[in-house]
């Protein structure tokens, strides 16, 4: 293990946040709903979209069909979340 850069954001943005590999790639989302992939030489975080739902405390798979899902979480508009999101996922290739 080696320390990586901080994700983008402010304040709580790095709070609750779910990371998952694919395809030899690291993904992750923030409290504030982006989502970033680590660049090839691991030193910045590159953003490849948003969710529709913002959420901290979820979790993130790899989903069929070139997809990350996104499941539960907690909102600080909703509370907690039941729902699962998919997100159409485009891995950098270099």
């Amino acid at each position: 293990w080696t320390q990586g850069p901080n994700l983008p954001g402010k304040d709580m943005a790095g709070f609750g946040t779910s990371a998952v590999g694919i395809e030899g790639k690291l993904l992750a989302t923030t409290f504030d709903g982006n989502v970033y992939q680590l660049s090839e030489d691991g030193a910045s975080w590159n953003s490849i979209g948003k969710l529709q739902e913002p959420r901290f405390m979820h979790r993130v798979l790899p989903g069929v069909g070139g997809s990350l899902v996104v499941v539960g979480g907690a909102s600080h508009k909703k509370g907690h979340l039941d729902s699962i999101e998919s997100f159409p996922l485009v891995v950098e290739r270099p």
